[in-house]
């Protein structure tokens, strides 16, 4: 019962240091051969895999999207889908599933979700764009 209050308490706390990394930050996404870069203000990155970004009742576009064509005239450019959507956008909250280890980033008309994709892999880090320095990771069960 007190490891359990324990990592609660931790995870408690590294969101909180999460929010004050996120929180009233802009982000632009770029990608490389499917590794994603969601920087923000040159401060702050999200690295990952994995993400969507949904609308209030549709997912706007996927990581997965990325140069898939679907039918239309030019394969789709997730980083400008998700830049154009983002454009003027702040983060407004900041949440970790402490189950899936999923990266909730609200803002105000879109919710961004980094998923966790493997039971056993961290998916997700945030840390320092000047030093490289990896301040968190994102893991199922939660932030370490």
């Amino acid at each position: 019962m007190l490891k359990k209050a324990i990592d609660s308490w931790k995870h408690s706390r590294a969101i909180s240091e999460v929010r004050s990394l996120l929180i009233g930050k802009a982000l632009i996404a770029h990608e490389n051969e499917g590794q994603w870069n969601l920087v923000s203000d040159g401060e702050v990155y999200v690295y990952t895999m994995f993400w969507r970004l949904v609308g209030s009742n549709h997912i706007l576009v996927t990581s997965e999207d990325h140069q898939q064509q679907f039918g239309l005239p030019q394969p789709i450019d997730a980083a400008a889908k998700f830049n154009d959507a983002l454009a003027m956008a702040r983060v407004t909250g900041v949440d970790v599933s402490p189950v899936t280890g999923d990266l909730l980033i609200s803002f105000p008309n879109y919710r961004l979700e980094v998923i966790t994709c493997s039971m056993g892999y961290e998916t997700w880090s945030i840390g320092r764009q000047d030093s490289y320095e990896t301040l968190f990771v994102g893991a199922n069960g939660g932030i370490l």
